[in-house]
Order: C-alpha cells, then structure tokens, then sequence
C-alpha cells in the first residue's frame, strides 16, 4: 500500500532537521501509522505508541472476542528488519524494535484502533480522537516524545537524542 502524496508533504512540512514525524490515517479494515525520520539515523531505539491520552480511549482490536468491537485486525509491521511487541485486545501500547532507521526512512505498520468514549462509529477513528495519544522514542538512557494533534500527527524533536549525529 503507498501513502498518499498528501500524507508525504505532510511529512515535508512538519519534520526538521532532527525529527521523527508520526502520521496516523484511518482506514477500513486497518488504520496505518507511518514514522518518517526527517534525522540523523536512529540505532537501537524503542519507539513507543501510548494510546492512554488519546482523546477516544482509543484501544488496539486484535480479537473478535474482548473489547474492540466488530471488525478486527492484528498489528502488522510494514517494514524490514522492525520487530513489535506482542498486543493482545485491548491493548493501549505497542513497542517498536528498531535497530537502524536512516535518515529519510519510513516505518509502516498498520492495526486496528477502536474509541471506547466518543461514541459514535467506535470501529472510526479520526485525527481528533487519537490526540493526546503519545509516541516516545528511547535511545540508550534518552527518551524524547511527542503528542498526537487533532490533526493526526505527532513530532518528535531528536535535536538532543544520542543518534550519532555530527552538529551540522
């Protein structure tokens, strides 16, 4: 599945030069995340999605039985050499393995995120319900995180993360 060229100039215009811009879309049957590493490369890093602050008490739905509703899907990582943890249903976190990221590099992984307080569509989920949600990036000793906006994305400044970068 490609992104949308709108989704990569989203990318282009939000990240700097030592970010990591996160981008959620919903999607039928599966919602997709996408990082994009507008950085230095990133070496043995854990990235962390924390559903907990989302506006929707979004949840992962990996099971038909449990707390997502109707549809499911399990988590799918899109990309080589990335490992996740295990997410059973009703999960609120998912850790990302991630041995080398280069700069300009994505990660793609796709689930399937359910609201439990919005109401409405609870299988819908748009950019105002998972803000507040936050994705943590920890390398070595140093976590840096960003906030999910209404708008669907997450920045991360890596300004200070111990990549390896040389200061331009």
């Amino acid at each position: 599945m490609r992104l949308p060229i709108i989704a990569l100039s989203l990318f282009a215009t939000s990240a700097t030069a030592q970010g990591l811009t996160v981008q959620f879309q919903d999607g039928a049957p599966k919602d997709s995340i996408t990082l994009l590493n507008a950085g230095c490369a990133i070496t043995n890093a854990t990235v962390t999605l924390d559903l907990n602050g989302s506006n929707g008490g979004l949840i992962f739905d990996t099971s038909a039985q449990g707390a997502g509703v109707e549809v499911f899907q399990p988590v799918e990582i899109l990309t080589e050499n990335v490992t996740a943890s295990a997410v059973t249903d009703g999960d609120t976190t998912l850790d990302i393995s991630v041995g080398m990221l280069p700069k300009d590099a994505m990660i793609r992984l796709t689930a399937d995120l359910d609201d439990t307080i919005v109401g409405g569509r609870q299988i819908t989920v748009t950019g105002s319900e998972i803000a507040g949600a936050t994705v943590a990036v920890a390398v070595d000793d140093h976590v840096t995180q960003g906030v999910f906006g209404e708008d669907g994305l997450a920045y991360i400044d890596m300004t200070d993360a111990p990549t390896g970068c040389l200061p331009s």
